[in-house]
């Protein structure tokens, strides 16, 4: 019958509304932000690239201004590592 697919939606409607991560605001705008930014590469192949002992990051590397936390902020800022893990 037409009202059993029905009811399910509904009931799914409802469930979908009923949990804070669909509701919330800044769980909504964080969810979208995060959509916006987020590459469609696969989280491996971002890590390997994070990985590459490519000569721009060595050099990065070889400064003796910037902490590791700095590095770690170049690293990753690209490529969106903290975002895919």
């Amino acid at each position: 019958t037409m009202s059993d697919p029905e009811e399910f939606w509904k009931q799914e409607l409802k469930r979908h509304q009923s949990n804070p991560m669909n509701t919330n605001k800044i769980w909504k705008q964080t969810k979208e932000d995060v959509a916006s930014i987020r590459s469609d590469k696969h989280p491996k192949e971002l890590y390997t690239e994070c990985l590459t002992n490519h000569p721009e990051w060595r050099m990065i590397s070889a400064s003796s201004k910037l902490t590791v936390d700095d590095l770690a902020m170049v690293l990753c800022k690209n490529v969106g590592c903290d975002l895919n893990y």
